[in-house]
């Protein structure tokens, strides 16, 4: 359909993938917002891009209160917008202020959490499964880790042995942006994480690595350190334990992150520690695991 909106759109959608680097998915995504934004509101000029054009949009997906998409989804057309009257605004043309698209409310829900006897289920499988010494510590630790600090998997496969303080009882993780927090090692953790570089005669810097079979006749054959884990390599190794501790295979590293922040709130922890333990960029983010009734009352 022609038109200058469209032309505008075309020339958004080049600047997404040349200059902001995102993917070609995401520019296709975002091509059928947008095409739906035009459709809907029949809009052709870039003038046109009004609150009142964005409402008639919001209004369309809702179907006038028959859902037709769910609120994540709705969202991801009002974040295309959003970006689309930020690339206007930034070449000069007049159209409404991005912060003025706001998106619809995500309907509230308590975060997923395993039971303290869950947990207990799944510290113990590591050396009740088969396995070589070796691994079974380093999961073992790896377990202990997850469920005491709550630290994300691509914070643990970035975890070095110095990220442990000389004393052993923090951790440095380095977060999003190469931000660094500091988390308090829990006994139980240390200990494993102790007992399991013991065992190892490798000198890779990383906390955690391979073991499996084809990661050492690699390192046989190149005469070098094992790699790394990766994060999927991490929750590949949970869901394998939450499934043969009979928790279910949807139980992955974001539950047991999940299941730590409540705990810490249960105790008695006030929100901002709990926040800076965890690493949240947002307050938001940790009032999430305030019970309904003390969550109501905080709104």
């Amino acid at each position: 359909m022609p038109g200058e909106l469209n032309d505008a759109i075309a020339a958004y959608l080049h600047s997404l993938q040349t200059a902001k680097g995102r993917n070609a998915q995401t520019a296709t995504n975002y091509r059928l917002y947008l095409q739906r934004f035009v459709t809907a509101t029949g809009t052709t000029m870039i003038s046109e891009l009004t609150l009142q054009a964005v409402e008639r949009f919001r209004l369309w997906l809702r179907r006038d209160g028959d859902v037709l998409l769910r609120t994540p989804t709705i969202n991801y057309h009002l974040t295309a917008l959003r970006g689309f009257a930020a690339y206007l605004r930034t070449a000069g043309r007049p159209v409404l202020e991005p912060r003025l698209i706001r998106l619809d409310p995500m309907p509230s829900r308590q975060p997923r959490r395993v039971e303290t006897t869950g947990i207990n289920k799944l510290l113990e499988l590591p050396f009740k499964l088969e396995g070589r010494a070796l691994q079974q510590h380093r999961d073992r630790a790896i377990l202990e880790l997850l469920c005491t600090t709550g630290v994300r998997v691509g914070e643990l496969s970035r975890l070095r042995r110095d990220s442990i303080t000389a004393d052993g009882s923090t951790l440095a993780i380095v977060s999003h942006g190469n931000r660094v927090r500091t988390v308090p090692l829990g006994n139980q953790a240390r200990y494993w994480i102790e007992r399991y570089l013991k065992l190892r005669v490798d000198g890779a810097p990383q906390l955690f690595v391979r073991h499996d079979p084809a990661a050492r006749t690699a390192g046989r054959a190149k005469r070098t350190a094992p790699a790394g884990l990766t994060p999927r390599s991490v929750q590949r190794l949970v869901q394998k334990y939450a499934r043969a501790a009979g928790l279910g295979k949807t139980v992955q590293p974001r539950v047991l992150r999940h299941t730590v922040a409540a705990s810490l709130v249960e105790a008695g922890n006030d929100l901002e520690t709990v926040r800076t333990r965890l690493g949240h960029a947002s307050l938001a983010t940790t009032k999430r695991y305030l019970p309904p009734r003390k969550k109501a009352a905080d709104d």
